[in-house]
């Protein structure tokens, strides 16, 4: 038992603190305190006790006065307490020192012994140590002989015990511990010397390939950045672009052609604006383009393209290189800035016939996920990587080879069309263009240019916002905003039951319209807010398929078309529909007085 000194004791400030160190040094947990009055003053409500603790044994602890700690407001006529008495009770404190409070009187020796094996046994058990009742009770009963020094013998057995098993187990676990930091600095050690060889061939590859790294690094200006514009609805949007290409532009166009357009960006098809020369075809991708923050890039069609590759470009087999075009290097240049809207403009797309140097890249739009196409042999550039490993081997030249390889990571074998690009093509009506076939009119969302008169001017300008937050240089809409969406909402559905019903019409009179518009629909009505509506799809997808005949067939089929289309209130679709009427009753008059 550590002795307990008084002037520790004197430094601490408060009752409570003092209260707490001497239940610490007395080892009391339970709040209980065991002592013996050893001193009982005349003309005093006080008398002093010596504690002992938990061993049974009479502490050297500091004394106060009349060497013992007081039981206090003891009043002497009324209590059984008195010299050389066993007491039990709590400590407390208080400005004259420690005291015992809720004293009671132990009736004699044995039952205070008992007190304390009792407590003594709860303490061992709850460090590990076992005892049985027997054990307990063994030890002099005259209270001459301590029980603390037979217990000291016992714990002091259990404790050689308990401190081998310890050692024990504490060498077995350095041991262990050893040989893991064994295994672990041979891995450290092997780990390292990988990384020495390895950065030793970094340094080498390095100092060979310094001469030639313009070869491989990009002389690209990175895109501006731009803030992304925040609007409202997409419809919203489509009337700042509107006004943006009439404001800023001075491009007039009805809202519902630029609304057209709009919404074609939204879908996987390929847009197609046609109409007379000076309507506005080439002016309306470009002008869209910059108000939306997006890049448009213009490919004109030749003549004389007969194929793919006039389109795509081809591999060079004697030069072992991809040789690429305009348009792949747009489809390159999207796949850098996937977040940006691009949009490649085929311009006057059927000076060539369309279905021959477009043929690869019409399977885009039949494909649900992105179209891939194989521009040449995954061969060449495992060849073109072995050259370069014997060149460099023997010492020679490698700018060559060097400059075969940046092309083959640009143009890769395999190359996927990004999202985040939109095919419109513009087609001229003269002597010297191309018709276009079914097959692309399929694919296609075809909308027809006019040019305004004077009074639809003076009304669309009623109707122009009064400003637009465009500005085609600090804002931008995200490629994300044109993502293609397939819904399959109410409204889509009226639609697909239009036209099923235009569908039936039609095959009566042997034309016939493809499933792939129902997936197109989908497509425009894929976005909760969408501004499309039922005369737009009629316009796009419908009345072009038509190739109208004035016989009876062709009169049956555009009655009936025409109730139908009241119906939806496709009322453009029925004025276009009227003209193609008026224009096939003159052709069969020509050929009636040709022939």
């Amino acid at each position: 038992m550590d002795k307990i000194y008084k002037s520790d004791y004197d430094t601490l400030l408060t009752p409570d603190d003092r209260v707490s160190y001497l239940k610490e040094m007395l080892d009391i947990v339970d709040g209980k305190i065991y002592g013996k009055v050893i001193s009982e003053p005349k003309n005093s409500d006080i008398v002093f006790i010596r504690p002992y603790n938990r061993h049974g044994e009479e502490t050297e602890v500091f004394l106060d006065v009349n060497e013992g700690w007081g039981i206090p407001n003891r009043k002497r006529k009324n209590s059984n307490i008195s010299k050389g008495d066993y007491i039990c009770g709590e400590l407390s404190g208080n400005k004259r020192g420690p005291c015992i409070i809720n004293a009671e009187r132990m009736e004699s020796f044995e039952s205070f012994r008992e007190k304390l094996a009792m407590l003594l046994g709860k303490k061992w058990q709850r460090e590990g140590f076992r005892f049985s009742a027997e054990e307990i009770a063994v030890f002099d009963g005259n209270g001459e002989t301590v029980f603390a020094q037979w217990a000291a013998k016992k714990v002091e057995m259990m404790l050689e015990d308990k401190y081998e098993a310890f050692i024990r187990g504490k060498i077995k676990g350095q041991e262990e511990t050893l040989h893991n930091l064994e295994d672990d600095v041979d891995r450290l050690k092997k780990r390292q010397l990988e990384e020495q060889e390895t950065l030793e061939q970094l340094r080498k590859a390095r100092e060979e390939f310094r001469p030639y790294e313009k070869l491989i690094l990009e002389d690209e200006k990175p895109a501006p950045r731009r803030k992304e514009y925040d609007y409202g609805t997409y419809g919203q949007l489509v009337k700042e672009v509107w006004a943006y290409l009439w404001k800023k532009k001075n491009l007039y166009y009805e809202e519902a052609c630029v609304r057209h357009f709009m919404n074609a960006l939204r879908t996987q098809q390929l847009t197609v604006l046609w109409g007379r020369p000076g309507t506005g075809k080439t002016s309306l991708p470009r002008g869209a383009a910059e108000a939306l923050g997006a890049e448009c890039i213009r490919v004109q069609v030749q003549s004389n393209w007969t194929d793919n590759q006039d389109l795509l470009g081809f591999y060079h087999v004697i030069e072992k290189r991809y040789v690429p075009t305009q348009f792949m290097d747009a489809l390159v240049k999207a796949k850098k800035h996937k977040d940006q809207l691009y949009i490649i403009l085929l311009d006057e797309m059927n000076l060539s016939n369309v279905e021959y140097y477009f043929s690869e890249m019409l399977n885009v739009f039949t494909w649900d996920k992105p179209y891939t196409f194989q521009l040449y042999s995954a061969k060449e550039v495992e060849n073109a990587r072995k050259k370069l490993k014997r060149l460099r081997e023997q010492g020679e030249d490698l700018t060559d080879i060097i400059d075969v390889l940046t092309d083959m990571r640009l143009y890769r074998p395999r190359f996927t069309i990004p999202e985040n690009v939109r095919f419109v093509g513009t087609l001229n009506s003269d002597a010297t263009t191309k018709t276009i076939s079914p097959k692309v009119i399929d694919r296609s969302c075809l909308i027809e240019l006019q040019t305004i008169s004077r009074e639809k001017k003076e009304e669309a300008q009623k109707e122009l916002p009064d400003e637009t937050a465009l500005d085609g240089k600090s804002l931008t809409v995200g490629a994300d905003k044109f993502q293609v969406k397939i819904s399959g909402g109410e409204e889509a559905g009226r639609l697909w039951q239009m036209v099923d019903q235009i569908r039936d019409i039609m095959e009566e009179a042997h034309l016939y319209i493809s499933n792939r518009v129902d997936a197109y629909i989908g497509q425009w009505f894929g976005w909760e807010d969408h501004c499309a509506d039922a005369d737009e799809i009629v316009l796009a997808k419908i009345l072009p398929v038509i190739d109208l005949e004035d016989d009876e067939t062709g009169r049956n089929m555009t009655l009936r078309l025409k109730e139908v289309l009241k119906e939806y209130g496709c009322d453009k679709s029925l004025r276009k529909l009227e003209i193609m009427e008026r224009r096939a009753k003159t052709e069969y008059r020509i050929r009636y007085w040709e022939n």
